[in-house]
């Protein structure tokens, strides 16, 4: 897939969307220079064409198909490896050209300049976990693993299945209890959130897990819709 990247992007979209939000931009500024002053018009303009240039690299992407950011021209590059949000701010500050070390709490995540300049290949992790209540996910590999108290388990190959419809539980259940196993451990080192009960929302994104589960059209989205 051809790409096209200046001096910086941030997380890059579909071509056609940035050039719109660019020329929205620049419209706006424009106008309100005008309407302010002549001086605050030039202003306006000069800055908006340096966010213009600074911000007009895109990368037109595959759906669901993620990729790093770029630094000032300092670090060229994209990357699809297994990551996670956390991974962000840990590329922030190494960018900035902050150590990890001398912050005054340990942070999670990856820096993930390595991986964008070419210098390390593979993924940052191994496996990933995600808890909220008595739902839970394990992403390991191209496997994905979801459970749901009161609902049980159901795994997904990732790269051959994206729409999550295809329960593997039966055919590989070696690989559920891996995956498991490592989510028990992982969860030995959380703590419990200080804000957990969620009220009827929990109610809510159970029903969702239930219906997703179960292959079924997803019809719950407010707690008015479990009234229904």
């Amino acid at each position: 897939m051809e790409t096209k990247e200046c001096s910086f992007s941030g997380f890059k979209m579909n071509g056609f969307l940035a050039l719109f939000l660019h020329l929205v931009v620049l419209t706006a500024v424009i106008i309100f220079g005008f309407i302010i002053s002549v001086p605050t018009l030039i202003l306006s303009v000069c800055l908006c064409l340096i966010w213009f240039i600074m911000f007009a690299g895109y990368m037109e992407l595959e759906p669901n198909e993620a990729r790093a950011m770029v630094f000032f021209g300092k670090y060229k590059g994209t990357f699809d490896g297994l990551s996670s949000s956390l991974d962000i701010f840990s590329t922030s500050i190494a960018a900035a050209g902050i150590d990890k070390e001398s912050l005054k709490n340990p942070i999670d995540g990856v820096d993930l300049i390595p991986y964008i300049s070419g210098e390390m290949s593979g993924n940052p992790h191994d496996i990933l976990f995600w808890r909220k209540e008595k739902s839970s996910a394990v992403r390991m590999g191209d496997y994905k693993l979801i459970s749901v108290e009161g609902l049980g388990q159901r795994l997904y190959n990732l790269n051959d299945n994206l729409g999550e419809d295809n329960d593997l539980r039966k055919i590989n259940p070696e690989l559920c209890k891996e995956m498991t196993d490592k989510y028990k451990e992982w969860e030995k080192g959380i703590i419990t959130p200080m804000l957990w009960d969620e009220g009827v929302w929990h109610e809510v994104t159970r029903e969702t897990h239930r219906q997703l589960m179960n292959n079924e059209k997803v019809t719950v989205f407010t707690p008015d819709d479990l009234k229904k």
